[in-house]
This record gives C-alpha cells, sequence and structure tokens, in this order.
C-alpha cells in the first residue's frame, strides 16, 4: 500500500461557547502506517483543513522514510535467512512443476457466467472536487453541508452588560468607562458574528452552485458508466447464449478463455491456439509448452560463512529430463482435461492436444520448433481415469499418446491432427461441377476452374466426415492448389492436393515435388490428381510413401461416383491447343 494511502482527515467538526458562539474549529487527524491520531484546531475553517493537510503531508513524507528504512533493514537481513528463504520458494516451485496436474484436479470447471458481468456499483469520481458538499455513499450529491452560525448578539447578553460597583454608579466617569466598554465589546462581536454570518452565507451560495454542477456531472458519469457497464454485460449474455447454441467460434472463444483462465506457476506459461469442427464434436489445440530452460532446477541455498558466498544445489541432468518430460505430460493432461470440465453445453465429444516446443536441439546444436507430443482423446476416456492418482507419462501412452521416448531429447514426432483453417492462403471456392455434362472434356478446362472442380469433388467425398477442403491462391501456394482438414483421428489429418490439368504423362519430378511439398506443409498425405496419366517410374517412386496418384480414369470414375458426368480426350485437347496458339 502506498503511504498516501495511509493518512486521512476523519472530518472536521465546530465547537461553540456556553453562549452558541463558534469558537474554533477541530480537524481530526489519522495515519494507520504511523499509528498517528492528532486533534488540529483553529478559528477559521479552512485554516484548519489546511493545517490538517499539511500534517498528512509530513506523516506520508516521514512514512516514505520508514518504508525505505525497513527495505534496507529487509536488504540486510542475515545471509542465513536469505538462503533460507530462497530454498523455501525452490521447493515450491519444484512441488509446482511436479504437481501440474493434481493442482487442477476439482478445481476446473464451466465458465462462471455470473462473475464474467460487471456488477460494479457506479462512484462519482469527482468527489474532491466538491468539499462543500455532503455526498452519499456513491459520491452522490445530497446536499450542501450545512456551517452553523450562532445567534446575533443582543446588547441584553450579560457579556455586555457593565459591572458596575457602588462607586461607579457615584462616580460618573468610572461608569461611563465601564458602559463604553460593553458597548465596544457588543459591536466587536456584533461585527464577528456578521462576517461569520456572510461566511456562512457565501459559503452557502457557492455550495448550492457546487451541488447543480456535481449533480449534473454526477448524471452525466453515472449514465456513460451504466452504458459501458450495460454493453459489456449484453456481450456477456450474447456470448453465452452463443455458445450454448453451440456456435463453433464460441466455443473456440469459450475454450481459449478457459485455458487462459488456467492457473500455472510463473515459470509456466503455455500459449494455446484452438480450433473446433462442428461435425465429430472435436476440439483441437496447438499449445506452444515450455522449453527445458525454464524449468526449475534449483534444490537448495546455503550459505557459506568462511567465504561470504551463496552456493546452490541443484538437481542433476537426468532428473531434469525427467522433470521436463513430467512437465509436458501434466500439460497435455491437463488442458484436456480443463476443456471437458468446463464443457457446460456438453459440444465437445473429444480432444487433440499437440504440444510444440521451440527449442535448442541437442542433436543438431540448432533451434528448432516441433511437435514434441500429440494425442487424442474422448471425453468417456477421460471420464473414466482418476487423473489425480495417473502417473501421466503411462497415462499419456494409454491413451495412445504419440511421443519420443524421452521428450527432453526434442525429436519431433507428427501431430495426430491438426485444424489450420486459416490458412493466408486459403480462397473462396465455386460451384463448377454442376456445369459439367457428358460431352464436356476436361482436357480442355481452363487450369483454374480445373483447380476448382478438384476442390469440389474432394469436398463431396470427405465432406461427409466433417472435413474442410479449400483452394489456396494462384500466387503463394506453395505447390499446393488445394488442402483438406480432416478432423478424423486415424484416417485424416492435412491432406494437400496437386491439379495437373496435363495432355501429356505426369514426369516423376511433378510427383518428387508433391512429396517435397508434403514434407515441408507437416501433412499427412498427398494426392495428385491429373487429367493423363503417369509414367511406370511415377508409381514406383510412391510406393511406401503417404502418397496417391489418380489418373484421369480414377478422376472420371469418383466424378461419377458422385454424380457428376464428362469425359477426357486427350487427342481432341491436343489440337484444341494447337489451333489455339496460331490463332
Amino acid at each position: 500500500m502506498s503511504s498516501k494511502n495511509l493518512s486521512e482527515i476523519a472530518g472536521i467538526t465546530a465547537r461553540y461557547t456556553q453562549r452558541g458562539n463558534v469558537s474554533s474549529y477541530v480537524v481530526e487527524v489519522r495515519h494507520s502506517g504511523l499509528n498517528e491520531i492528532r486533534t488540529l484546531g483553529d478559528r477559521d475553517h479552512d485554516t484548519a483543513l489546511r493545517k490538517a493537510q499539511a500534517l498528512c503531508a509530513k506523516w506520508d513524507e516521514k512514512w516514505a522514510r520508514v518504508e525505505q528504512q525497513s527495505s534496507v533493514q529487509l536488504r540486510k537481513q542475515t545471509s542465513k535467512e536469505q538462503a533460507e528463504s530462497k530454498t523455501a520458494i525452490a521447493e515450491q516451485e519444484l512441488t509446482a512443476a511436479r504437481t501440474l496436474l493434481l493442482s487442477a484436479i476439482g478445481h476446473s470447471g464451466p465458465l462462471n457466467w455470473e462473475a464474467c458481468e460487471d456488477t460494479r456499483r457506479f462512484k462519482f469520481a469527482a468527489v474532491a472536487s466538491y468539499p462543500l458538499l455532503e455526498l452519499g455513499k456513491q459520491g452522490t450529491p445530497l446536499t450542501v453541508k450545512r456551517i452553523e452560525v450562532s445567534p446575533a448578539p443582543t446588547p441584553k447578553d450579560p457579556q455586555f452588560s457593565p459591572a458596575l460597583t457602588w462607586v461607579d454608579k457615584l462616580w460618573g466617569p468610572s461608569r461611563r468607562r465601564k458602559e463604553g466598554a460593553a458597548i465596544e465589546r457588543f459591536d466587536n462581536a456584533h461585527r464577528k458574528w456578521r462576517a461569520e454570518r456572510d461566511i456562512a452565507a457565501d459559503s452557502h451560495t457557492q455550495g448550492e452552485r457546487q451541488l447543480a454542477e456535481a449533480t449534473k456531472l454526477f448524471k452525466e458519469q453515472e449514465a456513460q458508466f451504466l452504458s459501458v457497464q450495460l454493453a459489456s454485460n449484453v456481450k456477456v449474455t450474447d456470448f453465452r447464449r452463443s455458445y450454448e447454441g453451440k456456435s463453433p467460434e464460441s466455443i473456440v472463444r469459450y475454450c481459449e478463455l478457459i485455458l487462459a483462465r488456467s492457473k500455472y506457476p510463473d515459470f509456466i506459461d503455455p500459449q494455446f491456439d484452438v480450433s473446433y469442427n462442428p461435425p465429430n464434436q472435436m476440439v483441437v489445440i496447438e499449445c506452444d509448452l515450455p522449453d527445458k530452460d525454464s524449468i526449475p532446477t534449483l534444490i537448495k541455498v546455503s550459505y557459506i560463512a568462511a567465504s561470504r558466498e551463496f552456493k546452490e544445489k541443484n538437481i542433476s541432468e537426468s532428473d531434469r529430463d525427467n522433470l521436463f518430460d513430467l512437465v509436458l505430460y501434466q500439460i497435455a493432461l491437463r488442458t484436456i482435461y480443463e476443456v471437458f470440465a468446463s464443457d457446460s453445453a456438453k459440444a465437445i465429444a473429444s480432444v487433440v492436444f499437440n504440444g510444440w516446443v521451440d527449442a535448442l536441439s541437442p542433436a543438431t546444436g540448432k533451434r528448432v520448433h516441433g511437435c514434441l507430443l500429440s494425442i487424442q482423446a474422448g471425453k468417456k476416456e477421460i471420464g473414466a481415469i482418476d487423473l489425480s492418482r495417473v502417473d501421466p507419462k503411462a497415462c499419456f501412452r494409454q491413451l495412445k499418446g504419440v511421443s519420443a521416448s524421452r521428450l527432453s531429447g526434442m525429436t519431433p514426432v507428427r501431430p495426430i491432427l491438426q485444424m489450420q483453417t486459416n490458412d493466408p492462403r486459403f480462397i473462396e471456392g465455386h460451384e463448377v461441377a454442376s456445369e459439367l455434362d457428358e460431352g464436356y472434356n476436361l482436357a480442355t478446362m481452363a487450369w483454374e476452374e480445373f483447380e476448382h472442380l478438384v476442390r469440389q469433388l474432394f469436398e463431396e467425398e470427405f465432406g461427409k466426415e466433417g472435413a474442410e477442403v479449400h483452394v489456396t491462391r494462384t500466387s503463394s501456394d506453395g505447390g499446393v492448389d488445394a488442402v483438406i482438414l480432416d478432423p478424423d483421428p486415424i484416417h485424416g489429418g492435412k491432406i494437400v492436393i496437386q491439379a495437373k490439368r496435363y495432355t501429356n504423362t505426369v514426369g516423376l519430378s511433378a510427383v518428387r515435388d508433391l512429396y517435397g511439398t508434403v514434407i515441408n506443409e507437416g501433412a499427412n498425405r498427398g494426392i495428385l490428381v491429373t487429367t493423363a496419366d503417369y509414367g511406370p517410374d511415377a508409381y514406383e517412386f510412391v510406393k511406401g510413401k503417404p502418397l496417391t496418384l489418380l489418373s484421369g480414369a480414377n478422376l472420371l470414375h469418383l466424378l461419377a461416383s458422385h454424380g457428376h458426368k464428362a469425359r477426357i480426350d486427350l487427342k481432341e485437347a491436343k489440337i484444341i491447343n494447337k489451333l489455339a496458339k496460331h490463332t
């Protein structure tokens, strides 16, 4: 807490004489840090307030010095205490790393929608600008502060009556002197009373102006606050309604919010990218995991008095590798658990988790960004496991997760499934197949149209399983004409397609290029589609590789299976192409 928040002017009150006159104004000042309470007074209201403010400033300065001295004393704690403190922190971090999964069990659940709403009450921000007003709890301007003015003095008041002795009554000059003094006292008192009355009247007039101004400003600020608050709460309501209606975009946003709110130790900061496939209710999570350097290794800190040095003891390199593996397996299982535990809309049947690490490869000495572990799990599978009692690595294996035997070796694996639906190369596809008939020669089709035809054909082939098929931009496709994103955890994944509207046999170089594209794209499979055919060397090359070659005959058969008719006449296409060159 800062020192300026510790001093407080408790209030200002007026004190009166026995005759009802204001004798002084009293201010009580407190400082909770210094445990000081002092009462200040002055005959003038504003002067008393200024004295209180000056004392607050003085105490704040003193408290700042106290805090500074405390900070210095804290830094000067004995070296042994510092070592013990560092050791305790190290033990806490190691325990946190080993219990990442356990710490989430029972503490994850659906989003608390009510907690997302803005329920704050408006508080007037300009309270300090209106010292003459009585304000309510939220700073609501109520009325003008009342300044009490004593009753007007009268000559008959006892203090203005001359105290005459018998001598004064006999001796005129003495009597007149005392009577004159009494009149002078009355005149002085009356002048003072008029001054106080005028001050009170001016203060009230000024207070009335402040009240009008503050009331207007209060209403404006309150209206603005409530408008912003209402808009914020409407967004929460719309988000909730959209999520409960199982909108894909809202489910993605909901999962991202759940994962962002998951509390990890400071040394772990996983980043999540979520996608959702509605037909099979699958969430795919790409997670950037911590590298090995982020994992705590410190066990104990000792202070060596003889050398006045601190000595650190760390876990062995082998234990560090084991802890790194343990942390990553726990993050994978914990993420899946948290997504399922929060699924109040019952919109998620399975989760794919792909864990990526950007780290130095011990094998090559270069930094690599690779997927170290990938796992797909269903809600029923996770529900049947007591995650609070499992060995994370053994559980990961039981769920058929994919990873190298030791994650610390930084050996990448192929993700089970990726749903990269935001590739900037994707463009909007359009209908082509409906324009075909049994007399249409595909070998004469414009190559751009041929790519869209292939996309449409594979969309019909894979779409019933929930896959997405996209056409890429011509200028930046990287050797890819279309991409299939198939969420099927066994046969699916990312499939790249190249379309070759050729009239001659497709050479081996085109097939080699496709294989290189599959590797560069991190795809599961590649498909080459042509209107012609392939040579023996092409078919020999694809053996044992994740490649599929579709010839013109295969293409016509696939079209027919989806109710489309066309033909392929390569000779006719060559003649047409030759004539087109001479025109």
